[in-house]
């Protein structure tokens, strides 16, 4: 009786290895777009909250102008307020060389109203699907 030696053969080998490519590439894709999601929901937590420290501020001093301590973005975004005497507006714009730099839901802006929307972001895309509402 011969003896046969342990482990794999190249055929063994290469059909795991296959496997795994076909399955990584079904998984990677669906990773990215979870973490594109989670980033965006991140800052538009952020652009939330700054809008509410707007409103606290607007009601103690009865204007927008003035108003300190905003947060100024993330790894991804970077946020900007353009503030008036009796409105605001807050713009989060994508970091360029960053993992969102192609995001397809483009930057976001928050107004005053309460206006939620998108610029640069592609034709087929509702605030819905982009702001998560």
């Amino acid at each position: 009786m011969p003896k046969h030696g342990g482990g794999f053969s190249l055929i063994e080998l290469m059909i795991a290895v296959a496997i795994v490519g076909i399955l990584g590439g079904f998984v990677y894709p669906l990773y990215s777009d979870y973490l594109k999601r989670a980033y965006r929901s991140e800052i538009i937590i952020l652009l939330m909250e700054n809008a509410q420290a707007l409103g606290q501020f607007y009601t103690k001093n009865g204007v927008y102008t003035g108003a300190q301590g905003l947060g100024s973005g993330n790894q991804y975004y970077s946020v900007t307020s353009d503030l008036a005497d009796h409105a605001f507006l807050l713009t989060a714009t994508r970091k360029e060389g960053s993992s969102m730099a192609d995001d397809s839901c483009g930057n976001f802006t928050l107004a005053h109203t309460g206006l939620m929307a998108m610029t640069q972001a592609a034709p087929d895309l509702t605030p819905q699907q982009c702001w998560g509402r």
